[in-house]
């Protein structure tokens, strides 16, 4: 399956690149070669325990935990399932340039050496406790629930707090599919290039989306062409991650900017601009609890601060 997979993939890539690829393959040869991904910013391994605690909790530690029950014989085909994780941990970890997005792959492995560790303790603790008589199905599953509600708690804070606290940047990149004077417009992002979601929430009618030159000192994004990403068609481009003159635009060119009321980039012109949509944005001066995870009463409270 995975064969068919990527080969649909490497000929849809060929009829735009020009070219038979597998950006699978680019990307593992260029983040594995020495000074290749350093360029984009260096963290310490305690970074990936901090994200995979804020967003699996402690079902992240059950997890990585669950490798012992390969020493039990019922259980020794589960290596199959868990082994792609602690390769990839294995790969992902000593690697100098590390981004939350680099541990998505693993969550169902650790969901699932988490389920199979805790059934296993469950049972087994349960058979110590009741020694002469079988232990009911009911029992296990209470137990089980009383020790993941917590774990589903936090989950569902987690996941309100992104909602509520991290969609300014969607919300308002999807309020311009609601103004008609878009059409044949330019729109532009300054110091917030990194939030730009994606171009599918711009309105087809616009005639260009641009970066406006902010104090980012690396390379910018390659933005889609109409024409395909083929060599002719590409703006000059490096992988050394130095910034490339022709990724900017003027802002005198732009009819929206999509920034930060805050920002210290794009400032010059502030005059001439007119605020048409509006989102709230979390400020990093909040505490970390209130970062981390929704709290009813809390978010209401600093919102109504300016927080």
């Amino acid at each position: 399956l995975a064969v068919v997979i990527q080969s649909g993939v490497m000929y849809i890539d060929q009829q735009y690149y020009g070219k038979w690829v597998s950006p699978v393959w680019n990307i593992l040869i260029y983040n594995a070669q020495a000074g290749g991904d350093e360029l984009y910013g260096i963290e310490p391994a305690s970074y990936y325990i901090k994200n995979l605690a804020l967003n699996m909790n402690y079902v992240a530690a059950a997890g990585l935990m669950s490798l012992v029950l390969i020493f039990k014989r019922d259980y020794s085909s589960l290596l199959v399932l868990l082994a792609p994780m602690y390769i990839w941990l294995a790969v992902l970890v000593p690697r100098p340039h590390k981004e939350e997005r680099f541990l998505f792959p693993v969550y169902p492995c650790l969901c699932l050496g988490a389920a199979m560790l805790s059934v296993t303790v469950v049972e087994f603790i349960l058979r110590c406790c009741f020694k002469k008589t079988p232990v009911k199905r009911q029992w296990t599953l209470l137990v089980l629930a009383i020790l993941w509600t917590p774990a589903t708690l936090l989950s569902l804070s987690r996941t309100v707090a992104l909602s509520k606290y991290y969609t300014a940047p969607l919300t308002v990149y999807s309020q311009l599919q609601h103004h008609a004077d878009t059409a044949d417009s330019t729109i532009c992002t300054c110091g917030e290039w990194y939030r730009f979601p994606s171009s599918f929430y711009l309105p087809s009618t616009i005639q260009k989306f641009g970066f406006v030159q902010s104090s980012f000192g690396g390379q910018l994004p390659q933005l889609f062409l109409p024409t395909g990403s083929k060599p002719n068609n590409l703006l000059q481009f490096n992988d050394q991650n130095r910034p490339e003159p022709a990724s900017y635009t003027s802002i005198d060119q732009c009819d929206y900017l999509i920034d930060l009321f805050n920002s210290d980039d794009c400032r010059e012109n502030d005059s001439i601009w007119k605020p048409v949509a509006l989102g709230s944005f979390l400020l990093p001066t909040t505490s970390t609890l209130h970062r981390a995870l929704y709290i009813p009463g809390l978010h209401e409270r600093d919102e109504s601060r300016g927080l």
